[in-house]
């Protein structure tokens, strides 16, 4: 009598699936996902400011009044309507730069730039005239609130 002929086969255990997933997993897999938004705002914050940080650049290199309204219309016009703001000079440009100021960072603003706007065409400025709309320049571009205005589709 052979004893290996009572021995009965070696069954294996179904293999362990992959689903569903542990708890673990799941909050691994949401943890990965938050931050991949994050990064991905992050990102397009950081792309939605090149044109502030531009600008702070240039008005540093910028010697005259003129230069220094080039550089503030090329900001707005990056984010403003070319209706809103191609027009606009002396007091009513002004006007609507601390109009997109909150109204915290308004009476700084108008403070700084009192007079500055209606003179930067004129002959006869103070010596400091640059300097000071520089200040109040900048202070507009580090305060302003820039929210694309979304343009009506025209006919």
């Amino acid at each position: 009598m052979d004893p290996l002929a009572d021995l009965k086969d070696i069954h294996l255990s179904d293999p362990v699936s992959m689903w569903p997933l542990a708890l673990g997993w799941w909050l691994l897999l949401a943890l990965a996902l938050v931050v991949v938004l994050l990064l991905v705002w992050a990102y397009r914050r950081y792309q939605s400011q090149a044109a502030r940080r531009l600008a702070m650049s240039a008005l540093k290199e910028a010697d005259s009044p003129q230069q220094i309204m080039v550089i503030l219309k090329s900001l707005c016009l990056n984010y403003f309507s070319r209706e809103q703001v191609a027009g606009l000079y002396g007091e009513p440009l002004k006007h609507f730069l601390s109009q997109h100021l909150t109204a915290r960072h308004r009476p700084e603003f108008e403070k700084l730039s009192a007079g500055l706007f209606s003179q930067v065409h004129a002959r006869n400025r103070p010596t400091d005239f640059t300097d000071k709309l520089k200040i109040a320049v900048d202070y507009w571009i580090q305060h302003a609130l820039f929210t694309r205005v979304k343009q009506e589709a025209r006919p």
